[in-house]
């Protein structure tokens, strides 16, 4: 038997901006995912969650919801190791957050099966950088789309900044002060990451100049808030995070309610700053500083919609990242 869990993950900075050229930050938060194999003796595969249960054999595996992420690993490395996959396998999978909430599900149930896998295939570990790599392959097949920041952010763990393109770049940032933290704040759905990439790509074409400018403006925004994390400089965090607010919202991504909840975030006097956390149009708001959920639930009403309820998660830095679970 095989197990490793990983923690989930939160964008910081330089969502939309990473798919140009620009650098992201990601940060690890102290919800984690587990995950176990167990070899079989047939050639039967099965994957077991909160989601469902799945089983087939290895000859007939496909890539299907809602297991569509761990089936297109598994597929990549049949593909890859075929000589590895003459007995089946049992995937358990147990998380303690809610795949509905956009901490990076998909990229942290993709890291650990990839560790997994190499462990079962290899019988060894593989290196952080090439379990980023195959993740993010993995992510681009099922979305069309896709950074790989948030199963780079769920490997390495703690705070880390990111770039795609022109180069590959993973920059851990470590926070050794002590700081205000972090508050999430989901505001009840989510738009899937790839029609929100649409919408904004929608934006590039209408207006190019504008898009270009913007994007220029969030990667500028995203190197400063690298130098005051460096600077521990916890003020200005907060400020660029408003900053980078405003710029999502001139590409199109925020909506209503996120403004309301990153409205009621900012009126405490201890909030720094507050934001939109991933692609946008809907999801959850990110607040640095530190409150009592206790405080921001009595000051305002939790039902914000007629149809959706929004959720306040307390968020702890995961300085660990992928962790080799002890059987």
């Amino acid at each position: 038997m095989f197990k490793v869990s990983v923690p989930a993950s939160l964008v910081w900075f330089g969502e939309h901006s990473i798919l140009h050229q620009k650098k992201a930050i990601g940060i690890a938060i102290n919800n984690r995912m587990t995950v176990v194999l167990r070899p079989r003796q047939d050639q039967i595969v099965t994957i077991t969650s909160l989601l469902g249960h799945y089983q087939q054999t290895i000859a007939k595996l496909a890539v299907v919801k809602p297991f569509n992420f761990v089936l297109a690993a598994i597929c990549l490395f049949k593909a890859q190791y075929a000589f590895a996959f003459s007995n089946g396998f049992d995937i358990e999978i147990e998380a303690a957050f809610s795949e509905k909430i956009g901490f990076g599900s998909s990229a942290a149930v993709t890291a650990a099966v990839i560790a997994l896998l190499y462990l079962y295939i290899k019988n060894e570990k593989a290196d952080n950088a090439k379990i980023c790599e195959q993740g993010r392959t993995v992510i681009q097949s099922i979305q069309k789309i896709g950074s790989g920041l948030d199963i780079a952010t769920s490997v390495y763990g703690g705070v880390i900044a990111y770039q795609m393109y022109p180069s590959f770049e993973i920059e851990p940032l470590g926070i050794e002060a002590q700081w205000p933290g972090w508050i999430a704040y989901y505001c009840g759905f989510k738009t899937p990451t790839p029609l929100v990439i649409d919408k904004v790509l929608q934006l590039q074409k209408a207006k190019p100049e504008l898009f270009s400018k913007t994007i220029d403006q969030m990667g500028d925004c995203t190197e400063a808030a690298i130098n005051a994390i460096k600077a521990q400089d916890w003020p200005l965090l907060g400020t660029l995070m408003n900053v980078n607010q405003d710029l999502l919202n001139t590409l199109g991504v925020s909506l209503p309610i996120l403004e309301q909840l990153i409205a009621e975030l900012r009126a405490f006097p201890t909030i720094l700053g507050a934001k939109i956390s991933g692609a946008g149009l809907g999801d959850c708001v990110l607040g640095f500083g530190k409150v009592a959920v206790e405080a921001i639930n009595n000051a305002s009403p939790k039902n914000h919609t007629d149809n959706n309820t929004s959720l306040l998660i307390p968020v702890t830095l995961d300085k660990e990242g992928l962790r080799y679970e002890p059987i």
